[in-house]
């Protein structure tokens, strides 16, 4: 089983990225290769695992492995009162660990255009998923392209009193 999953995989990461459903595709594959091998990995690639989560969700609140970005965020936007550009490089850093450490390749640090690209879709992916800190909390993405690099803005809003259909949906974990 780990073996078709690693396959499949390395046959998406060596084709053009051509859409969103291509790039949640990798990212369950890579969250289901972190499940099998245990907690071990998963606590290892902590990081990498949040983001394919928030992929895959409708809303989150499992923010405990990026919880030191998020409450910068959080805090800077407090002072400066404005919405926060953030690029993807805790997602790269730890993605490229993976991609080393599984012996698998990938075309998408293979140019500008292939990581602008993925940025892109990655953009897209999470701007339907808001993370939420505490359930006091909601933190929107926002993506925006850029001449040569694809960034996005944070979105923070204050959650007065969360009702049940605003948190019903939200993966769950203690911490």
């Amino acid at each position: 089983m780990r073996n078709d999953i690693r396959e499949k995989l390395q046959a998406e990461l060596n084709k053009k990225i051509e859409g969103e459903p291509q790039v949640v595709y990798i990212l369950s594959r890579v969250r289901k290769m972190l499940e099998i091998d245990g907690k071990e990995k998963e606590t290892k690639y902590n990081k990498l695992k949040f983001y394919c989560d928030w992929a895959l969700h409708p809303a989150i609140n499992n923010v405990g492995a990026v919880r030191d970005i998020l409450d910068g965020i959080v805090a800077r936007r407090a002072e400066v009162g404005a919405d926060l550009t953030m690029k993807f490089e805790t997602f790269h850093h730890e993605f490229k660990r993976f991609l080393k450490e599984y012996g698998i390749s990938t075309i998408f640090y293979d140019s500008d255009e292939n990581r602008f690209y993925l940025e892109m879709y990655l953009s897209q992916i999470y701007a339907d998923t808001p993370l939420i800190i505490d359930r006091k909390i909601k933190v929107s993405w926002f993506g925006q392209a850029g001449e040569r690099s694809f960034g996005g803005s944070f979105k923070v809003e204050n959650l007065t009193k969360p009702s049940a259909r605003d948190t019903s949906d939200l993966i769950k974990y203690n911490y």
